[in-house]
């Protein structure tokens, strides 16, 4: 969600790429609600395989 804060919102010229100044694709919100879904739920398939991991382990020592 910060990069809805700082890209979109502030756009600092730090983000912004030479000559794409004007392009409608940083206000796209779309595209950022979707990769924030997108890791949401990348994350929590890699926390779930900790966690079985880390109680499998656990349960064999």
């Amino acid at each position: 969600m910060l990069d809805w804060l700082i890209v979109v919102t502030w756009r600092p010229a730090l983000v912004v790429l030479p000559g794409t100044e004007d392009m409608s694709d940083y206000r796209d919100l779309g595209f950022h609600l979707r990769g924030f879904a997108k890791g949401i739920v990348i994350c929590s398939v890699g926390a779930g395989i900790a966690a079985g991991a880390c109680s499998l382990l656990t349960a064999l020592i």
